[in-house]
């Protein structure tokens, strides 16, 4: 009898510690309510009106964030957890540091959301396993990385854990990288011009004016066109005199 008590405290106190370390994954989730009603989660079709970056987020972490949220911010990265597998974790980075910790969850971590909303975790994950597109990380790992990613989800304050602040993601949608964002928003811009006699290489350098380096395959730098242009997009204009020569640009 006298070993009875040492041998069951001994395995409870291994049964805690081992509990603990399993709950530690779960644990952004003991956080104060956020969003409770999963079904009516939101998606890209219908993206939540307040956007922030990482670093707001992570700056003001109690205000305006109980509540779907839109975020932006520059793909980095896209791994699976590897001390506990139950989620990926993705690197976003914004225009300066912060300390937001984005997350999928992965399909793993369904039947474990299911047994906390069964065992007294219900206002907290209730409707979650049922509702989450655990399929999400396959989009993410088709990601281009340091393209601009818009994703929409829920804040996660956990102010006594570590990490502190989590986003859960939902839904996301990959976007141009730096570089295209900077060559779209040359091609949109709008000229107004009239060349009764040009040679395609002065063409060329008319649109350097413009961060664009033009090269119409076939033809000779001194060929000339003709055209003009009133209201018309560079990208459309450079569309236009590529058809008509037959050309790729």
């Amino acid at each position: 009898m006298k070993y009875k008590l040492p041998v069951k405290a001994n395995f409870m106190l291994a049964f805690t510690c081992e509990f603990t370390s399993w709950l530690t994954s779960y644990d952004m989730l003991r956080a104060r309510n956020k969003v409770t009603n999963f079904s009516e989660a939101p998606t890209l079709r219908s993206p939540p009106a307040t956007v922030l970056s990482p670093e707001l987020l992570s700056a003001f972490p109690d205000a305006n964030t109980r509540q779907w949220l839109t975020v932006e911010g520059i793909l980095v990265n896209h791994k699976a957890d590897p001390a506990g597998g139950n989620k990926s974790n993705v690197t976003i980075i914004g225009a300066i540091r912060h300390n937001v910790n984005f997350f999928t969850w992965l399909p793993g971590a369904k039947a474990d959301l299911e047994h906390l909303a069964s065992n007294g975790w219900l206002l907290k994950v209730g409707g979650l396993a049922k509702y989450y597109p655990f399929e999400i990380h396959k989009k993410l790992a088709a990601a281009p990385r340091g393209h601009r990613i818009t994703l929409v989800g829920r804040f996660l304050r956990n102010p006594l854990g570590h990490p502190r602040n989590w986003f859960e993601i939902w839904d996301l949608e990959i976007g141009f990288s730096p570089a295209q964002e900077e060559m779209y928003a040359a091609l949109k811009e709008p000229v107004e011009i009239s060349f009764p006699s040009l040679e395609i290489r002065k063409l060329g350098s008319f649109l350097r004016w413009f961060g664009l380096r033009l090269e119409l395959q076939g033809l000779a730098g001194d060929s000339r066109l003709d055209f003009e242009a009133k209201g018309c997009t560079i990208g459309r204009l450079i569309d236009r005199i590529a058809r008509a020569l037959g050309s790729n640009w």
